[in-house]
């Protein structure tokens, strides 16, 4: 089973007997899909940039954010902080992602940050439906995303094959 839960009695585990289940998939007017292209980023090294900055953490943290959400404004991205040290932004065109993201990778690469220290951050790109649940997307486009986001490394920008089939093709570089 592998830590699998199974499911006998016909009930959500942690749910009253007699509760209703929910029905599975979309209710008839409810929450839309909507296909996207998600760009996803984390700072990398995080905790020893904290024990490094100590109290100019907090204002670190909040360029870092600055930077990247300038650049997807630019491109005409949604920006949205996410968990952390981590950010999230939505882009109706894949070519924005993109643009974004190098640039912003541009824009961190460039900043003279104080005392040596340096904010390098890890980008994912992926394209798929999204729900938006009180004004904020969600689906397994945001999960996968996360995954490939996590097998950057400081500094890149990893792209799934639904972007670049969607770009046509990767870019020149």
């Amino acid at each position: 089973m592998n830590g699998a839960v199974v499911r006998r009695s016909g009930r959500r585990p942690g749910r009253t007997a007699g509760a209703p289940i929910p029905p599975a998939g979309p209710r008839p007017g409810g929450p839309r899909a909507r296909h996207v292209t998600v760009v996803q980023s984390d700072i990398v090294a995080s905790t020893r940039l904290v024990a490094a900055a100590g109290p100019a953490y907090p204002d670190l943290l909040l360029r870092h954010r600055a930077l990247i959400a300038r650049a997807v404004a630019r491109w005409g991205g949604r920006f949205l902080a996410h968990a952390g040290d981590g950010t999230l932004a939505v882009f109706d065109r894949p070519a924005g992602a993109l643009a974004a993201s190098v640039e912003a990778q541009q824009a961190l690469g460039a900043a003279p940050w104080p005392d040596g220290l340096a904010v390098r951050v890890r980008m994912g790109v992926h394209s798929g439906e999204v729900y938006e649940v009180g004004g904020e997307p969600v689906g397994l486009t945001l999960n996968h995303g996360a995954r490939i986001m996590g097998a950057a490394r400081a500094g890149q920008v990893v792209l799934t094959d639904a972007v670049v089939d969607a770009l046509g093709g990767l870019p020149a570089s």
